[in-house]
C-alpha cells in the first residue's frame, strides 16, 4: 500500500493482493513511527454503506464499502473509489502495475 498526502487528500494506492485481501475482509494497515508514538494508519472494508475517514489517538482509520471494494476487485475498468470526510478527499486507486 502506497499512501500519498497532498492538499488536503489522501491517496491509497493498493496493489492486486492488496484489494484481495480486502475484498476477503482483511485490514491493511501501515505504521509509520518518529521515534515518539507511532501513526497507525488503517484501510478496513465495512459492511455500511457509507465510507469514513476518523483520526484519532494516532490512529487514522479509512473504511470502504464492501459495496465498493467488490466493485474495484471485479470491473476491470474501475480503476478508483473516493470520497469526502470532513473536507478531505480520500482516493482509493488500484496499483496493478508494480
Amino acid at each position: 500500500m502506497k499512501i500519498r498526502l497532498k492538499n488536503n487528500s489522501v491517496k491509497f494506492r493498493i496493489s492486486k493482493s492488496e484489494l484481495a485481501a480486502l475484498s476477503q475482509e482483511n485490514s491493511l494497515d501501515h505504521q509509520l513511527a518518529f521515534g515518539g508514538p507511532a501513526l497507525d494508519i488503517f484501510l478496513r472494508p465495512t459492511p455500511k454503506e457509507q465510507p469514513s475517514a476518523v483520526l484519532a489517538n494516532y490512529s487514522f482509520v479509512v473504511a470502504i464499502p464492501m459495496t465498493a471494494v467488490q466493485q474495484l476487485k471485479e470491473d476491470e475498468k474501475m480503476r478508483t473509489f473516493s470520497f469526502e470526510a470532513d473536507g478531505k478527499k480520500i482516493l482509493i486507486e488500484k496499483d496493478f502495475k508494480s
